[in-house]
């Protein structure tokens, strides 16, 4: 079964209190990509979150927000940046120069500038806590995946109603362009004489030339191609691989053809038809843009 891109999925996990929380958000892109919010402690594993969410989500705009919330006997130790604090120092002396300013800095200003204090955790505490991040990740990811197969369901069922409308829908053009034939080529034959009046031409020839004329405008090819597209398109809808931008290519192709019929046509009723699945055919392709 196809899977939509919009998901939303969540996780939590308690040891004792120190509590983790895992929340994504997936909507439609066409692309790969990733925003994720997570503590300054665990930056360093960033790259190593977003393969895993590539590999298990495959496509879309992925937005992962993870929080910890510490237990009260987790040991941190205060880290001073003390070349950076130096550094803001030697600046700010520079600038009071300047500027002939008689203010004083207090070791207080310095440590409220940005990254002059950091907490910080032991390596083994950070490992430790990332092991059960990653599973929480898991298991929202899990949680998404449940509401990206309810949402390809309902995305499935509404294209499958809107192809039996198209295929319905050709089926009767096909119909009718066939009634057409016999009336067409006689109409061709009778234009083709009308202008030759006064040209000695054989007759055979006129005939000829009206039987080309109809072949042209004949459009059965275009509705077996259609037919053998939709045949196919169906087939997509019980796959659960990445299938959406295959869905989309052959939508073009079903919209080329359906154009081509349209352009041969000479029946209003036809052409009329040829919007009423021109206009299904773009309501697909809207679905399929938030197929995975």
């Amino acid at each position: 079964m196809i899977k939509s891109m919009t998901g939303f999925g969540k996780s939590e996990f308690q040891n004792g209190d120190a509590t983790i929380s895992v929340e994504i958000q997936a909507v439609n892109n066409r692309f790969f990509d990733t925003l994720l919010r997570m503590p300054d402690f665990f930056e360093s594993y960033g790259t190593e979150l977003k393969k895993i969410l590539k590999t298990e989500l495959v496509r879309g705009r992925i937005s992962v927000f993870i929080k910890y919330s510490k237990s009260e006997t987790e040991s941190e130790q205060v880290v001073i940046n003390e070349s950076l604090v130096k550094e803001y120092l030697d600046k700010i002396e520079n600038l009071r120069s300047k500027l002939n300013l008689d203010q004083t800095i207090s070791l207080e200003h310095l440590l409220e500038l940005p990254d002059a204090v950091k907490i910080e955790m032991s390596e083994t505490n950070i490992n430790k806590i990332f092991i059960a991040i990653k599973k929480t990740m898991l298991n929202a990811i899990l949680d998404l995946q449940k509401m990206r197969l309810e949402e390809g369901k309902h995305l499935a069922n509404d294209i499958i109603d809107r192809l039996v409308k198209i295929e319905d829908t050709i089926q009767e053009i096909n119909n009718e362009s066939n009634q057409n034939k016999n009336e067409n080529y006689q109409k061709y034959c009778n234009y083709l004489k009308e202008i030759c009046a006064d040209i000695d031409i054989n007759e055979d020839r006129v005939i000829q030339e009206a039987a080309i004329i109809s072949k042209k405008m004949d459009i059965t090819e275009e509705c077996t191609r259609l037919f053998s597209h939709i045949q196919q398109f169906r087939k997509y809808l019980d796959n659960s691989d990445d299938i959406g931008k295959k869905m989309t290519f052959i939508l073009q192709e079903m919209n080329r053809e359906v154009t081509t019929i349209g352009s041969k046509c000479e029946s209003a009723e036809i052409s009329h038809k040829v919007v009423d699945v021109k206009n299904e055919l773009e309501k697909i392709r809207e679905q399929a843009q938030n197929i995975l």
